[in-house]
Formats: structure tokens, C-alpha cells, sequence
């Protein structure tokens, strides 16, 4: 199997694996020097993004922590980079276990038998439901996480909707940019990602209104503000395992917002750690990695935290 030596401190194995019936592609990054016989499981968000992660951000990950001991291994969902498969959507409620549970298992083929899961967004609900078949899992790192649930990529056409009065939204879709982004975009899958996002902050406005309306004195589970189960369940049972946990989020995201509603419902859980449980807040939003920046911050902030629970 061939072999790629990172400046000399780390090996990168490339490794085939199954997974829920499908065979799956990752890369394990081996340290050359000592090890502290941590693996580290990083895991993408949705949007079809492969194990790199956006510009190649799990590859810089794994090329920090291997000096420090660490072994890293990211991966391809099934329909995702070099995996078999196919994925239509990715959808916050129902992750992708099987894929996790593979990667590891592959983990535990290279003798490792303390975990560590990082993810973002969609990766961060698959980290979650996953973890009770995880026994090995001490801590997690949960970057962006959703605390509802939806279509990953419908996120932004809900918060518009939720923000925006339904006249401003009019006025909006007359501008000439806008008509000219439906009718003449620069390419067919531009084409595709306008259609989706009007059709669905429409959609979203619509059921806002009705529901303010018809419904004023109940919440339905399509609402903003609604806490999803799945992720109450399962975030409750990782801290109360004593599981190490951090959060980050960006300031200004809507991520955070949709975090800060729900805080007081995710109180007691925040009140019982039995060990570390930490939300940290950058000046800059996480979702989506969207720049270096922003990469090399998340970075910083990770590898600082695990040192910090991992003290030699």
C-alpha cells in the first residue's frame, strides 16, 4: 500500500475500508516519532466535501497533531470522494453512523484504543449519534454544530426568511441582480444553488407566517427556534458518559443564534459535566471553513484544547 511521508514527522497510509456496505476511502496519519496512542477522527461536514475538508483543512489538522503524537484519521462518507456509493442530501437527523463506526474500526486495527472525534455541522450530528457505540471516546470537538434539524443546505434560506419582512423579501426579488441570477447564472450548478435558495426562504416565509397566524400559541418542529430531540439525546448522553467536549462557534453565524435560543433548554445539561465542557466563541464564522483565516484559528483552537485535556 503506498505510503506518503509529511517533512518527515508523520507517515500518510491510505487505507480502503467497508462501511454499511460500501467501501470507503480515508487517510491514516501515522506518526513517525513517539505516539500518545490517541487517534483522532476527523470528520467533514455535508455538501459533498471529501476528506480534505475545504482547502485541504483535516490534511493541515492532521500535519499539526502528528508531531504532537497523535494519529489522524479522515475519510470520505459513502457517495463522497473516492467511496462508493451515493448521497442525495445530507440531512442533520439522519447522519451517517455506519461510515463513522467503520473509520472506527479502523482505528482499532491500528491498536488504538482512545478516540477522539472532531467534525463540523453535519459531522458534528454524526459524532453525537455515534457515540454510544463508540466505548473508547474521551473526547469530542464539535465545530458549528446544529442544535435543529433540516437539510443542512437549507440553513441559510431559513435564517433569511426568519430575518427578513415578507416585503423587504419582494423588494429583493426584483432587483436586477436577482432576475439575473435566476435567468442567466454563470453556470448550471450556480443555476441550481439560486433556484434552491429562493424556492426555499419562499417556502420557509410562507410557513413562518402560517404558523404566526393560525398557530400563534404553538411551535411547530419545522420552527427555528425547535430543539431537535436527536440532538438533546444524544449531546446529554456524551456528557453525561464524561466524554471531553468542545464547542465552537462564530460570533455572527446562525448557527450560534440557533445555540444561544435553545441555551436555557440545554441548561441542566451544562449544569452536570464530569469533565470538561467548553464553548469557545471566534470573532469570525466557523460554518464552512470559509477562509484560511478562520481554518487556521479553528486549528489553533482544537490542537490547544486537546493538549489541555491530554496534559503528558
Amino acid at each position: 500500500m503506498a505510503r506518503q511521508v509529511l517533512t518527515g514527522v508523520a507517515t500518510e497510509i491510505p487505507v480502503f475500508f467497508k462501511g454499511g456496505g460500501e467501501d470507503l476511502f480515508g487517510v491514516l496519519t501515522v506518526p513517525t516519532g513517539g505516539t500518545r496512542g490517541i487517534g483522532v477522527i476527523a470528520l467533514t461536514g455535508g455538501s459533498f466535501v471529501p476528506a480534505s475538508n475545504r482547502n485541504r483543512l483535516s490534511v493541515r489538522l492532521a500535519a499539526t497533531l502528528a508531531p504532537l503524537g497523535y494519529h489522524v484519521f479522515r475519510f470520505d462518507y459513502h457517495g463522497v470522494g473516492e467511496s462508493t456509493g451515493s448521497v442525495r442530501q445530507f440531512v442533520l437527523d439522519q447522519p451517517f453512523v455506519q461510515d463513522l463506526e467503520a473509520a472506527v474500526s479502523v482505528m482499532r486495527g491500528a491498536g488504538l484504543r482512545r478516540l477522539v472525534c472532531v467534525g463540523g455541522c453535519f459531522g458534528t450530528r454524526t459524532i453525537l449519534s455515534g457515540a454510544e457505540r463508540i466505548p473508547e471516546l474521551e473526547a469530542v470537538v464539535l465545530m458549528a454544530a446544529p442544535v435543529r434539524d433540516s437539510v443542512e443546505e437549507d440553513h441559510q434560506p431559513l435564517k433569511v426568511a426568519r430575518d427578513t419582512s415578507f416585503w423587504r423579501l419582494a423588494r429583493l426579488a426584483l432587483r436586477r441582480q436577482t432576475l439575473q441570477a435566476l435567468l442567466s447564472p454563470v453556470s448550471a450548478e450556480s443555476k441550481i444553488r439560486t433556484r434552491h435558495m429562493y424556492k426555499r426562504t419562499i417556502f420557509h416565509k410562507a410557513r413562518l407566517t402560517l404558523n404566526r397566524v393560525v398557530r400563534p400559541r404553538r411551535a411547530l418542529d419545522w420552527d427555528p427556534n425547535f430543539l431537535s430531540p436527536y440532538f438533546a439525546h444524544s449531546f446529554a448522553h456524551v456528557v453525561d458518559r464524561g466524554v471531553s467536549v468542545l464547542m465552537l462557534y462564530g460570533a455572527n453565524e446562525g448557527y450560534y443564534e440557533d445555540f444561544m435560543r435553545v441555551r436555557n433548554q440545554l441548561h441542566p445539561v451544562f449544569e452536570r459535566p464530569r469533565a470538561p465542557l467548553d464553548v469557545e466563541i471566534l470573532d469570525r464564522p466557523v460554518h464552512g471553513f470559509t477562509t484560511l483565516a478562520v481554518q487556521d484559528v479553528v486549528i489553533e483552537h482544537t490542537v490547544a484544547w486537546l493538549e489541555r485535556i491530554f496534559r503528558a
